[in-house]
């Protein structure tokens, strides 16, 4: 199993939930066992535990194709994901410049979702955005979801989602994009929430 450190991570939840950067996060790579589904790789997330992380997809933006516009082409693959799953999605948005991509991927939660800076497409950098889905209705609360949510959360039992938007640490967490039932909205910072057409 080959081990390595994530350079930074944003750890984006839903409202009441920590939204925290880590350093020193160990992600677990297991071997690949010659099938073709995305291969699921474990984070180890300082005072949270350790998470499963599968790669959902790839996109690369259009020649001249803005980010609002970027965002807005690739958000219904993550609001299918999120309403199909009931979990939420996440990528750190790159550039060189001249283009944008987004490695988007989940683990398998749904009150969180990490995202690691370095996990972008080769020749690209973190532009300083990310984007998240925001599931809706109620949900059952996994492993996952209880090491956020705590220990004393009883398994499988259900949970009522926080309200739509932003929460505070997801302002608190850096400028980005969440994708949430019709719309994707956008901050950067408390006073400068918009919704991208």
């Amino acid at each position: 199993m080959s081990v390595f450190k994530m350079m930074a991570v944003a750890w984006l939840v839903l409202s009441t939930l920590p939204c925290l950067a880590f350093a020193g996060t160990v992600i677990e790579t297991k071997p690949s066992s010659g099938s073709a589904a995305p291969e699921k790789t474990f984070m180890t997330v300082p005072g949270v535990g350790r998470l499963p992380y599968l790669q959902l997809f790839e996109e690369h933006s259009a020649p001249g194709e803005e980010l609002d516009a970027f965002v807005v082409r690739v958000a219904p693959r993550l609001r299918e994901y999120s309403r199909e799953t009931g979990f939420e999605a996440c990528g750190v948005l790159a550039s060189d410049g001249a283009r944008f991509a987004v490695i988007v991927g989940t683990n398998q939660a749904h009150t969180l979702c990490v995202n690691d800076a370095t996990k972008v497409p080769a020749g690209l950098t973190h532009s300083g955005h990310t984007l998240h889905s925001h599931p809706v209705g109620e949900y059952r609360v996994n492993a996952q979801d209880r090491l956020v949510l705590g220990a004393l959360t009883p398994l499988n039992s259900r949970q009522k989602r926080g309200p739509a938007g932003f929460s505070a640490e997801d302002i608190a967490s850096g400028h980005g994009y969440v994708v949430e039932r019709d719309r994707v909205l956008h901050q950067a910072g408390q006073n400068a929430v918009r919704e991208v057409r």
